[in-house]
């Protein structure tokens, strides 16, 4: 039996221990629901999310900048390069889940940032 590339994808993201246990049950409860459902609501969530980290940092909350290396400041890097927040956050998403090889083929991201 031939196995998805999703499949396969879910299964890295569930083994993985850098995977937070948020992200695997969320993944796993996803995986019962209709796709397009699931996906309009992890839409919704990360724009309340991103809404929410942006008032953090404009209350102060974020005044110490991020450590060198870290997702907030590889996106804050891309920023200062000219992508806006919502392409560089997909842009080091991306990045990262191609170092962890859960996207084996390298057409799906641009490779790392030098």
């Amino acid at each position: 039996m031939r196995v998805s590339p999703f499949s396969r994808k879910v299964a890295a993201v569930l083994a993985c221990p850098a995977s937070s246990d948020w992200l695997k049950q969320a993944l796993v409860s996803s995986l019962d629901r209709d796709p397009v459902d699931a996906l309009s609501d992890a839409s919704a969530l990360r724009a309340l999310l991103s809404e929410r980290e942006r008032e953090a940092q404009a209350e102060g909350a974020a005044l110490v900048p991020p450590a060198p290396g870290t997702w907030e400041a590889r996106v804050r890097a891309l920023e200062a390069e000219g992508l806006d927040r919502s392409d560089a956050q997909g842009a080091v998403d991306a990045e990262d889940l191609a170092t962890a090889a859960f996207l084996p083929d390298p057409m799906f991201y641009r490779g790392p940032r030098r």
